[in-house]
């Protein structure tokens, strides 16, 4: 379970995709700012956008569920902590 989703082996791209897609709903509160931050390239990533890299495989989709799940607990997708602002 991460961030209170449960999760079930995401082995195809398409699976990995839809746990990145429900992650990032969760994190942002609204589907077009997780749209907007899932198809960014992400220096995080490699320069890469967090989509691309969740569907590449679960190694990929296990960082990207981890950094959205680290916004939910206190960190901004621009990598500072909420008390820092």
């Amino acid at each position: 379970m991460i961030a209170g989703i449960p999760t079930i082996p995401a082995t195809t791209a398409e699976e990995r995709a839809c746990l990145a897609v429900r992650m990032a709903i969760r994190a942002f509160g609204d589907g077009q700012r997780a749209a907007d931050w899932l198809v960014k390239p992400n220096d995080v990533f490699g320069g890469h956008s967090p989509l691309f890299v969740a569907k590449m495989s679960e190694a990929g989709c296990a960082l990207v569920c981890q950094t959205l799940d680290s916004f939910t607990s206190g960190h901004e997708p621009d990598g500072h902590t909420s008390e820092s602002q």
